[in-house]
């Protein structure tokens, strides 16, 4: 195997990652709303946040 594939590997799973954590802090957001410890407009801004937190800046890719 070569060492090129490891490391794509590796962004995948990172990738992946990410992707779960969105999903779960999501569903944990959508918890709160239907227990009413935060409002849906709360709930969708603490979404987009997390969204927002979650991406790449457009400054650090140019940077790299």
């Amino acid at each position: 195997m070569m060492f090129g594939d490891e490391m794509k590997k590796v962004v995948l799973a990172g990738i992946g990652a990410v992707a779960l954590t969105i999903e779960k802090s999501k569903e944990l957001v959508d918890e709160l709303v239907k227990k009413g410890e935060l409002t849906v407009e709360q709930g969708k801004v603490l979404n987009e946040e997390l969204k927002r937190k979650t991406q790449p800046d457009a400054a650090e890719k140019t940077e790299e």
